[in-house]
C-alpha cells in the first residue's frame, strides 16, 4: 500500500496524491554522468561495428553484381568497422571520428539507389547506411556529454566545482 501525502489543492479542498516512492537514482557526480554517457557512445559504436561488418559481408551473402555495386558497401563497411573500433576503445577522445561514420552512412543511404542494380542490395545498403548514420550521431552526442562530464569531474576533484552547480 502506498502512502498518501497532502499536496496543495484548490482553496477549501484538500487534494492527495500517491507518493511515488524513492526517486530514481540519477548520476550525482560528474564522473557518474560521464560513465553513463560513455556507455551510450560505446553501445552506438558496437552497433556500428556490427553494421559495418554486415556491409563487408553482405556483397557475398546477397550475391551483388560485379563492379561498383559490390565494392561500395565493402569499402564503406571497412571504414565504418575501423572507425567504430577506435571509437569503442576511446569514445570521449575520438568524438570527431563519429563524423566520418555519419558521412559514410549518408553516402551509403544516397548511393544505394544509383549504384546498386537490384532492389535487395539497394534496400540492404540504404537501411544499413541509415542505421550507421543514426548510431554515429547518437555516439557523437554521447561522446560530447562524456567529454563534458570528464572536464567537470576534473574541476570537481580539483576543488573548483561549485556546490551550487547542478548537473
Amino acid at each position: 500500500m502506498t502512502a498518501r501525502r497532502p499536496i496543495a489543492g484548490p482553496p477549501g479542498r484538500r487534494a492527495c496524491m500517491t507518493d511515488p516512492g524513492p526517486p530514481t537514482p540519477v548520476p550525482t557526480t560528474p564522473a557518474q554522468a560521464g560513465r553513463v554517457s560513455r556507455r551510450g557512445a560505446e553501445t552506438a559504436s558496437a552497433l556500428n561495428l556490427l553494421a559495418g561488418g554486415w556491409l563487408v559481408a553482405s556483397s557475398w551473402v546477397l550475391h551483388d553484381g560485379p563492379g561498383d555495386a559490390s565494392w561500395n558497401p565493402v569499402a564503406a563497411g571497412a571504414v565504418i568497422v575501423a572507425v567504430a573500433a577506435v571509437r569503442m576503445a576511446r569514445p570521449s577522445r575520438s568524438a570527431r571520428l563519429a563524423v566520418a561514420n555519419i558521412v559514410a552512412g549518408l553516402w551509403l543511404l544516397s548511393s544505394a539507389w544509383w549504384l546498386d542494380p537490384g532492389p535487395t542490395a539497394s534496400w540492404n545498403v540504404s537501411v544499413a547506411g541509415a542505421v550507421v548514420a543514426t548510431m554515429a550521431a547518437w555516439g557523437l552526442s554521447a561522446s560530447r556529454e562524456a567529454a563534458t562530464a570528464e572536464e567537470e569531474t576534473a574541476r570537481w576533484q580539483c576543488g573548483t566545482w561549485s556546490s551550487g552547480e547542478v548537473l
